[in-house]
């Protein structure tokens, strides 16, 4: 576990470690347990706290806390059902169309890996088809009711997946083709994922997974090389409850991280894996992938930057991207009012005349500051990463 972190990070990550490590209200303050349980939340990780700490006596930590964390456990698991629900229509109407289907991250881990579906959350489906089933898959979605965001062009450039699709009352779902982006520095044999692929039960369907390294290597994949470790801890402890409850074989992983050209991306992952949630990763495996300019003094500086990074809404957050915010912090005050109008209305009010107004001091301007501030967290957490990962092996 990082050395640098507060009592209140610290013990946050020891209960989702150690499921029955002995819990006294008094390891922390009364403002203690609101932080921790604040940090979970934000780190989409409130339903396997609560999986932790629901067996307390109620009367050792304030109701509040805990009634919180056990409303965000029951709507994690009532989306994760209708999810389950959603996912099986799919899978039905693709089989009955001759379109095989293989569940990805969430949806896997939630059937497959994890114990419960209070505890791991979604906010999105993702599924691959093989590409030669991309159209007929994107006709089927549409006859189902689903609908592209409006805008869309009616042929985008190719992705690694189709446009996501939007039902009302469904979730999200993203049809994939491939694992990588066409501008990706590596690869992924696609066809050798479907021929490892194997069963995974979802109720009466049969569908399938990735096979357990398969999966191991695209979750290292899509938190480092696609987010840029820009992922809130939910990702890491996919990471480490997947090693930690399946036999992994670890020749394999090595393996594929080579043919892949991703053995710096996993080891990030797997490492950071290790320091926070204590994935049983064996060293030599570690000692394979670590790159030359490794250092445990980046290792703790990026897990503390992980932990203490505060997520922004995913409109802003792309946003913000689209906007090249990264390059400097300084271009960010001309836009960021603008961009934050609709979250800055909520607390200062709004003009009746409709006009946006610029901050001129108290909580506008503090939630002005409060969001520089995150993206200055984020920005160094980036920073650091692509430092690191300058050049793919």
């Amino acid at each position: 576990m990082p050395e640098d972190l507060t009592a209140v990070e610290s013990m946050l990550l020891t209960l989702l470690i150690a499921p029955d490590v002995c819990v006294h209200p008094s390891d922390l303050c009364a403002e203690g347990w609101y932080q921790l349980a604040h940090i979970a939340h934000e780190h989409l990780i409130g339903g396997a706290l609560y999986s932790r700490l629901r067996d307390i006596p109620r009367s050792e930590i304030s109701l509040e806390i805990l009634d919180g964390l056990r409303v965000t456990a029951i709507k994690t698991a009532l989306n994760n059902a209708h999810m389950i629900a959603e996912v099986r229509e799919i899978a039905s109407l693709f089989e009955r169309n001759g379109i095989d289907v293989i569940l990805l991250k969430g949806a896997h881990l939630i059937t497959a890996v994890y114990e419960s579906l209070a505890q791991r959350s979604m906010a999105d489906i993702d599924l691959l088809v093989r590409p030669e089933s991309l159209g007929k898959a994107r006709q089927l979605m549409e006859e189902q009711g689903y609908s592209v965001a409006v805008g869309t062009p009616a042929n985008p450039e190719p992705k690694h997946h189709l446009p996501r699709f939007f039902r009302t009352l469904s979730m999200p779902v993203e049809v994939h083709h491939a694992l990588t982006r066409p501008d990706d520095p590596f690869t992924v044999n696609v066809d050798a994922l479907w021929e490892r692929a194997v069963p995974v039960s979802l109720g009466e369907s049969k569908l399938l997974g990735l096979a357990t390294e398969d999966l191991l290597l695209h979750l290292c994949v899509h938190a480092a090389a696609h987010h840029a470790l820009n992922v809130p801890l939910r990702s890491l402890f996919d990471i480490s409850t997947l090693i930690n409850k399946r036999d992994i074989e670890w020749d394999q992983v090595m393996m594929h991280s080579r043919e892949w050209q991703v053995r710096k991306h996993v080891f990030w992952a797997l490492a950071l894996s290790c320091r926070m949630f204590e994935a049983e990763v064996p060293e030599a495996v570690l000692s394979a992938l670590r790159p030359p300019q490794f250092s445990e003094e980046r290792l703790r500086s990026v897990c503390v930057c992980m932990v203490r990074s505060r997520r922004l809404p995913r409109s802003i957050e792309r946003a913000v991207e689209a906007a090249g915010a990264w390059k400097g912090l300084h271009e960010c005050a001309a836009w960021l009012p603008y961009l934050c109008q609709g979250l800055r209305n909520r607390i200062s009010g709004k003009s009746r005349s409709g006009g946006a107004r610029q901050p001129r001091g108290g909580k506008s301007s503090l939630l002005q500051q409060t969001i520089i501030e995150c993206l200055h967290r984020r920005k160094h957490s980036r920073i650091i990463w692509e430092l690191e990962l300058s050049r793919c092996d």
